[in-house]
This record gives C-alpha cells, structure tokens and sequence, in this order.
C-alpha cells in the first residue's frame, strides 16, 4: 500500500458534478473507502498559523453556466480558446496537470506563492495578518470552500443579495451546506438593472439574527456593482456579528475594495477579473473573525498544523501559471521583481492603485456616453451609470439587431471579448462587452477601438 504522500501525489485534480450535485472525484488505485475519506476531507484543509499563504490541491468543476465568449484569452504561450457552447473556464484536467509533481515545500513555488499573495493583498487593501490561499480551480470552488468550512458550522440564517443571475447561483450553491431545516439562505433579489437597497437590507438584518451576508461586488450577468462600503457600515452598525463575504471575481483590480477599512471577512477572487491571467487559480482572504467560526477540530488538524503541514503537490504548469500571475501584478503595481512589497501599503502604490481605478472609471464612461444614444437605439441595463461595472458595460441593443448576428460580425472585425446575455430573463436581449483589460493591456486605444467597431457593426445590420 502506498503512503499517503504518494496517494495524494497520484490524485486527478478534477471533480465533476452528478444529477445530485454531489461531488465526485476520481482517486487512482484507492479502495472505496479510501475514496470516500478523501473525498469528505477534499476542502477542509484550513491552516491554524496566520499571515499565510497555501495551494490547495488541484480541483476543477464544471457548471451550467450559459458563457458565450467569442475572443481568446491568451496568457504568454498559452491560448485558452473559448466555447460558444460551454463554460469557457473548463480546460482538459490531463493538460492542467503534468505528471511531474514536486513538494509543497519546494523553495522556489513557496517564494512564488508568498510573492503573489503580498500583491493580491494590497490591491485588495489587506495591510493586517489574516489566512489566505491560492486554489487551482475557480470561484465555484471557492464558494464549496466557504460552504463547506464555515457555513456548515454556523447555526445561523445565511443572508445573500442578489443583483443578477451569478449572484442568485452564489446563494443557490450555498443552499447545499445548509444541513438543518431550521436554518435557510434568504435571498433580497434586486429587479434587473437595480441594486438591493439599504434600508431593505437593514429591515431584513432587524428581522433576524444572521450569519452570514452575502456580497457580490460585480454581477457579471447585469453589470451592476454593489456599493460594498456602504453595506459593510450598515452590517457593523445592524448586526455585528455577521460575517461579511464578498465576491470580487468580477471585479478585482477595476473597482477599488479596501477588505480592511470595510471590514470584511471573507473575499474571493478569481480568474474573470482583470488581474488574473488563466482561469485555473483562485484566491481567498479570510479575516481573524472569520476563521474563528471554523471548527476548531479542523483548525486543530494535523493537515493545518505548523509542523505537520499536508505535502500538497502542483504541476510545473501550474507554476508556470503563478510566474504569469506574479509578472502581471508586478506590471500592474509598477514594480521590478527585486523590490520587497511589505504588508503596509506605501503611498506611491496605493496612488498607483488609485489611478488605476480612475482609468477604468473613465474608460468605462467614454464608452457609454459614445454608444449608449437614441441614435444607435442602445441602452444600459441598469439606469443608474453609478451601479455599473468600470470592467464590463452591459448593453440592450435595438431589438431589429440579432445578438448573435451583432456578436459574429463584431468577431469578424476584431478579437475583443463579447458575451452574449447570461441572464436567463433576457439572455437573447442584451450582450456584454467586457473591457477590464484595456487599460492592463497597455493598449490606450482599446476604448476608440471598440467603440469604432460595434459602430460599424451597428450600421451594417440595420
């Protein structure tokens, strides 16, 4: 019988969903039991030492997810080539993971991991010690994180707010952790286009004693940003007690968070955002009070203690990946690889950050003001240009247009990243045009560009 070690070494770092939305993975040359045992452990590996950060195993998930994506994402060599058909994050698990695999320990992985983890924490505004990890697989997995570690043990209600369908699927799949009939997640749905208000989420915190609320900064199916500060003042003042969890998957790196001075608990981000470069790697903060609500016999286990930490495994791909990621936040901070990053953020990168969140609020605006007229018949969904995304612009077109005649055109013309409608309730009305990376490509013709583009397009399918 192999070791444990080795076992580990030999896992396929995929798990799939069945009909029950159980989760499967596949274990080589384990009994059945032993299958099972991993499996009911998979995302429990919680540290019990702060200011760390961890890789979590490989672990990849497909969902239901309707993406239409017509350009490629392109990461150095690496082309992910996108499916008009399927979730553009799912890439082949034999290819993600190569068959030779090194230690958690090796010095060079653990030097990349530390690097990219100090950036992510500044441009996220974490100056303070807490738990952090880099996961490979995307925000689904960070979502079973959360449900499976904290939201299991809680005995409170789970609150989340809704402003679109990624939002609504958020709460949904936290749904699955909640064990007792006593306890449920209630959802405030905003109508398409609007934000949930504070004062009906200050009733509902009156109402009731919750765990949890739930924040998505950007719904990527809307386009509409949740004011995260404003919320987090109303919970500390509301319910002090409840954990803050905000998703910044669509919106790190373009709308500015301060996870510190906001107070909140639990963030995640992940792939779709502009700062990450392949879709395999996530990212989790987890604040003081959030880690405290962690069972302490998984806090206390073996897997996370300082000197018994669980020899993870990663592929040479999968560094390769982090050096990518390292080199893009290094570009985006203004900064070689031979300068030190502390954990208290400098005057001159938090200027730097500030102005990059200008940038995209700017480009974002000319963009609308252009296109968004009587004269080409567009319109946002959400009529208050305040609650739009600075990353993304979602647009009702002139309903004498095809979408997918407008999006196939516009393929033709250039390679930018449009998105056909992934609400269900109007998916066939509207397309998003994503522009998160205009301003991290370096292009500062981008905006003209596109803008140019779906003019003409405009034009040759009146």
């Amino acid at each position: 019988m192999t070791s444990a070690r080795e076992r580990l070494a030999m896992l396929h770092s995929h798990i799939k969903d069945n009909s029950n939305i159980r989760l499967l993975a596949e274990f080589p040359m384990l009994v059945q039991s032993e299958r099972q045992q991993y499996l009911n452990s998979n995302f429990q590996s919680v540290p019990g030492n702060a200011n760390s950060s961890y890789f979590a195993s490989s672990v990849m998930r497909q969902t239901n997810k309707p993406v239409m994506s017509i350009s490629s994402l392109k990461s150095n060599n690496r082309v992910f080539q996108c499916s008009s058909q399927q979730d553009n994050s799912e890439i082949n698990a034999s290819k993600s993971i190569s068959s030779t695999t090194k230690s958690f320990s090796n010095l060079e992985f653990d030097e990349i991991c530390t690097n990219v983890d100090k950036k992510l924490r500044l441009l996220l505004g974490n100056n303070s010690p807490c738990d952090s990890y880099i996961l490979s697989g995307k925000e689904s997995l960070g979502w079973d994180f959360l449900g499976s570690n904290i939201v299991k043990s809680l005995d409170d209600d789970i609150l989340c707010i809704s402003t679109g369908f990624y939002s609504k699927q958020f709460a949904e799949h936290l749904q699955k952790y909640v064990e007792s009939e006593e306890r449920k997640v209630t959802v405030l749905e905003a109508k398409i286009g609007h934000t949930v208000s504070l004062e009906l989420i200050k009733n509902e915190l009156t109402k009731k004693r919750y765990g949890i609320i739930v924040l998505t900064h950007t719904d990527n199916s809307t386009g509409v940003v949740t004011n995260i500060e404003e919320v987090s003042q109303l919970v500390k003042q509301i319910s002090p007690s409840t954990l803050i969890v905000v998703d910044t998957v669509y919106s790190a790196g373009v709308e500015e968070i301060q996870v510190d001075n906001w107070g909140i608990d639990f963030t995640l981000s992940t792939y779709q955002s502009s700062i990450f470069t392949t879709e395999v790697l996530s990212y989790i903060l987890l604040s003081s009070r959030a880690v405290l609500k962690i069972p302490e016999v998984l806090v206390n286990d073996s897997r996370s203690s300082n000197n018994n930490k669980i020899q993870l495994t990663y592929s040479e791909e999968i560094f390769q990946l982090l050096t990518t990621l390292n080199d893009s936040l290094q570009r985006l901070f203004g900064i070689d690889d031979q300068q030190d990053i502390s954990f208290t953020i400098s005057s001159t990168l938090q200027s730097k950050l500030l102005s990059r969140f200008s940038d995209y609020k700017l480009a974002a605006r000319k963009l609308r003001k252009t296109l968004v007229n009587e004269e080409n018949g567009i319109t946002t969904i959400s009529e208050d240009w305040s609650n739009c995304s600075n990353g993304m612009t979602v647009v009702y077109f002139p309903k004498t247009i095809e979408s997918s005649e407008l999006l196939r055109t516009l393929s033709e013309e250039c390679d930018i990243c449009l998105i056909n409608g992934t609400h269900p309730r109007i998916a066939s009305e509207y397309i998003s045009i994503e522009h998160a990376g205009f301003r991290f490509s370096g292009n500062d013709i981008d905006v003209d560009k596109v803008i140019k583009i779906i003019q003409k397009c405009l034009a040759n399918c009146k």
